[in-house]
Formats: C-alpha cells, structure tokens, sequence
C-alpha cells in the first residue's frame, strides 16, 4: 500500500467516518514518528491531532466523535476551540486551524518534523517545510526564529526532541539540531521566563526521561538556555579541575549523565535495571530523577569551595547541595516527594563510600542505618555515586580505588536485597494504633525524633535484644521521656 493509504488504515474508524467529508488534516507527532520509523515515542497509547477547516461547531463534531466511539471528551480550550477525545487505545486532539491554509497552519508549527500534514479526503502528503528530508537527514530544524519566540517553551522542546528522536526504537542514527536553531535559542534564552514553571519542568522530565539524552543536554547548556531556568548551574563554571577531578565542575557535573547512560547502566543487574524502568515517583520516571540528581550532587561546590596549600576542599557541599535542591524544587514546583528524593541523592551521594574505609567492609548495623535512611532512595543514589566515580579521574585517584569502589557498591546492592527480604520476614514489633499510644502516652512530639527511635528499635530487635510488642511499647516509652528531658 501507499503510505496514505497505511496512514488513514491507521485512525480509528469513528474519526474517519465523520472527518472523511470534512477539510480534515492529520498532523503533528504521529505522522513524525511513522515516517521516522512506523512506531510513536510514547508506547503508552496512539496519539492523534487533527486540524479541522470549515467547521461551523468544531465542539459539536468532537462531541459526536466521542460519543461514536464510547470516549471521553474534553475541552481543552473552548477560546481556541480545542478538543480531546481520550479512548481506551488511542487520545486524539482536534483543533480549528491557526492559518487560513492547511500550508499556513503548518508553517506556524514548532519544527519542521512536525510540520507534515495528511489529508483524509484525498490521502496526500502535505510538506511545506521539508519535514521529511529533514527526518530522513536526521536533523532537528524550527521553522522560523519567530515561532520560537511566539511559544518560548518550544526551545526546551528542541532539546527534549533531539534526546527522544535519537532513541527512538529501530533508529539509531544521533538526531541533530540545526545550527541556526541553536543560534536563535542562544538570542532568544531570556524569553524562557514568561513561561509557566511546571510547564518547563515538564519538558525537563521528558528530556531526562530519554535513553541518551548527554548530547542533547550538552546543547542545552552551550546554548545558555540551561543557566536561564537554572542560575545556581553559573557558579559551576568557576571550579577547575583539580587533584581529584580531570574536568572542571561543570564539565564534571554533565559528565555524570554520559557514565550513567554509557557505562553505569550496561554494568546494572537485571533485577537492578528493571527496578529503574518500572518506578516513577508522581509519575516522573526514576530514570529522570536519577538524571537529575546527577546534575545537582555538586550544586553547592562553589558555595563552600577552599583552597589550602593547593588543595581543593569543599566540606558540607553535600548538605548544603541538599537545601539548594530544595529550593530549586520550590521554585520550578517539582512534586514534593520528588524534591525529596533528590534531595537524599545530594545530601547523601557520598555516603556509599563513606560509611566504612574501602579497605573494609562496614558494619551490619551502620549499613542497615545506611539503608533504613535512604529506603526507596537507595537504588536510585548508587547509581549516581557509580557515576560519579567513573567521572571522577584525576591524577589522585588509581584504577585500584576505581575498582574498589565498584566492587564496594555491587556489595552494598547485594546486601540491601538481604535487608529488604529481612524487613518482610521480621515485620516491626511496634505499628498502627500501638504505636500512636505509645506516642501519646510518651508525650514525643511528631517530629523525626519518632523516626530515629524507631530506627533504633528496630536494631534493638534485629539484635534480638527486644522480641515481643509489649517489651518495644515499653522501650518506647521509656525511651520517649528520656529524649523530651535530654
């Protein structure tokens, strides 16, 4: 078959049956990602949009279209009459057109790639800004300086699309942005701050979210567009290398993603990778969150960076890195429990090789402190402190302490799968409404006073020193008093 022929046996029939009539074009990712390799970005479900001409009441024709095909319809923005449709297998969009052409529609898009269009009534191919050469050239293209200043949030979207488009499945070619784009982000960076913070962040999430994204967010920060929404990132660029690091800070900083995509990853468990791919923390991916506190784990360098008899001290830069992730995640409204792995990851990123010498092995009881306190944190901050290490190579650290540090972190994985199969085996002896009384009657304030002497039971009964509900009400008790007159 033809490719309009492959593309309208693809749209459901209840869309074709009532748009077959009408000025309807197909437009937008679906047809990028057919022509890029006949499968779409997202695996979660097919995607439509649909620009439609002519129409007296575009909502009464969505509605119908919702109704035909038992699906929900909802109104995106009733100014700019667009419409969802959202089905069981496929979401389609469907909105009046922006240009008195299917042409002019279509050149007022973000990229070229985005910019091809098919019509359902005579299945042509619409391509006014050569969005096919450019797909089969693999190169990311706007279409114009002045569609980017229009929506500025589409010079976050070139990034996020030359990260995805690389990885698309079956298509390894690296995707490229055109120089001219990269220019006219680099004129037009300041323009990022008249859009909405969780609509950047959005588009930060699905770039980090990519299987390779390093050379796109090598771009993002050459074009300065990275330092707009994140200013902390320019005190970075004043640490050079030093005895430890062979990279300056900031170069250091992007490297973790390179480690972690390139060379952490392949070295993963199974068990370990899948545990990545299958988590998500208010829907942001792992994958993206553990990119993310790869380039935040230095963040407060600068702020505590000494220099003594040539020696490069940055004491508390982790602490301190913790608090200014904190604030970052406020201001870009990052989900709190997001914000609040992240910053774990920083506050902790080098407690992997801290809590014993690598010469040794540390002890059961500091290693399941070590766990307790970072629980769903722990998979997530081997990978950065792995990667860390790998971008870490300066001429006082040996291949020898590389290795030892590897091995140091495969250890401290196998041995948190024994303390988690432990934790279901010996479940807590003081839960639920016991331990709400035991609160009360210890007269403990709910601060994380509770969670340290919980931790602490938790060793006493490990340790066999406390085995029965009523002797850890006690304990608790006892324990509780003490603390409120310490």
């Amino acid at each position: 078959m033809e490719a309009g022929e492959v593309l309208f046996s693809l749209i459901p029939e209840a869309i074709k049956s009532k748009l077959i009539t009408r000025q309807a074009f197909l437009v937008g990712g679906f047809l990028r990602d057919y022509f890029l390799c006949a499968e779409p970005l997202s695996a979660e479900k097919t995607d439509f949009d649909f620009v439609i001409f002519n129409e007296i009441s575009l909502e009464e024709l969505v509605r119908e279209i919702s109704d035909a095909s038992d699906s929900s319809f909802v109104e995106l923005d009733a100014e700019s009459q667009t419409y969802r449709v959202i089905n069981e297998n496929w979401q389609a969009d469907f909105a009046a057109p922006k240009g008195k052409t299917i042409t002019e529609d279509l050149q007022a898009r973000d990229f070229t790639v985005n910019s091809i269009g098919f019509s359902l009534a005579n299945l042509d191919i619409i391509d006014p800004m050569s969005g096919l050469q450019d797909l089969q050239n693999g190169i990311l293209r706007a279409n114009h300086k002045d569609n980017l200043k229009d929506d500025p949030l589409r010079m976050l979207r070139a990034y996020r699309f030359c990260a995805q488009l690389k990885t698309h499945k079956n298509f390894s070619r690296s995707f490229i942005l055109c120089p001219e784009t990269q220019k006219w982000i680099q004129e037009q960076k300041s323009l990022i701050h008249s859009v909405a913070p969780e609509r950047i962040s959005y588009e930060i999430w699905q770039t980090l979210s990519s299987l390779s994204c390093f050379e796109a967010l090598q771009l993002f920060l050459e074009s300065g567009l990275w330092e707009e929404i994140f200013p902390e990132f320019t005190e970075l660029r004043k640490v050079p290398e030093n005895d430890f690091h062979h990279l300056p800070l900031i170069e250091h900083t992007f490297e973790l993603i390179n480690q972690y995509e390139n060379f952490v990853k392949p070295k993963l468990t199974p068990e370990y990778l899948r545990f990545i791919e299958e988590n998500h923390m208010s829907r942001i991916p792992l994958e993206a969150i553990i990119k993310m506190g790869c380039l935040l784990h230095d963040i407060a360098k600068p702020a505590t960076w000494i220099i003594v008899a040539n020696k490069h001290t940055f004491h508390g830069h982790d602490a301190q890195g913790a608090e200014i992730t904190d604030k970052i995640g406020k201001r870009l409204l990052w989900p709190k429990a997001v914000t609040q792995c992240l910053h774990n990851l920083v506050q902790y990123h080098l407690r992997p090789f801290h809590i014993a010498p690598l010469e040794n092995e540390p002890t059961d009881k500091a290693e399941r402190r070590f766990f307790r306190k970072l629980e769903n944190s722990f998979y997530p901050l081997i990978a950065l402190a792995w990667a860390d290490l790998l971008s870490t190579r300066g001429p006082m650290i040996s291949q020898e302490a590389i290795e030892m540090s590897e091995k140091r972190l495969l250890k401290l994985c196998e041995n948190y799968q024994i303390f988690c199969k432990q934790e279901e085996q010996e479940p807590l002896l003081l839960k639920g409404a016991l331990l709400e009384q035991a609160i009360q009657e210890s007269g403990l304030p709910k601060t994380k006073l509770i969670k340290e002497l919980l931790s602490e039971l938790r060793e006493l009964q490990l340790g066999k020193v406390i085995s029965s509900p009523e002797e850890a009400y006690a304990w608790f008790i006892k324990k509780g008093r003490e603390t409120i007159k310490g």
